[in-house]
């Protein structure tokens, strides 16, 4: 019986591995994110109760579910044009240069 719930294990721990280096380790280089999620893996490995393990592994593969969530979303929000906080950022940037220089920006609405 326990081989099963280990297979489950392996297969949600590659499933996170694999959402968080094409996402989040991708975009910064920082693998500390990569780093907490073997070491959560390792220190639950000697658990036995097989209702914790469940649900561990559950919010393992919801995780994982929720990265690769988040990223569609994002990139669905850029295929639409629609702004973000770094683009509002970077428009603010852009009307105080033109505004330094005497410029004034065109308006978006």
């Amino acid at each position: 019986m326990s081989y099963i719930p280990a297979q489950n294990a392996k297969h949600a721990l590659r499933k996170v591995l694999r959402a968080i280096d094409q996402n989040i380790t991708i975009v910064n280089g920082d693998r500390s994110w990569r780093n907490y999620a073997i070491a959560q893996f390792r220190q639950n490995s000697q658990e036995q109760d097989a209702k914790i393990i469940s649900k561990q592994i559950c919010a393992a593969v919801d995780y994982a579910y929720l990265v690769e969530s988040v990223r569609s979303h994002r990139d669905l929000l850029f295929s639409y044009n629609i702004s973000t906080s770094k683009d509002a950022g970077q428009m603010a940037q852009n009307t105080r240069t033109a505004a330094a220089v005497g410029l004034g920006m065109p308006k978006t609405e």
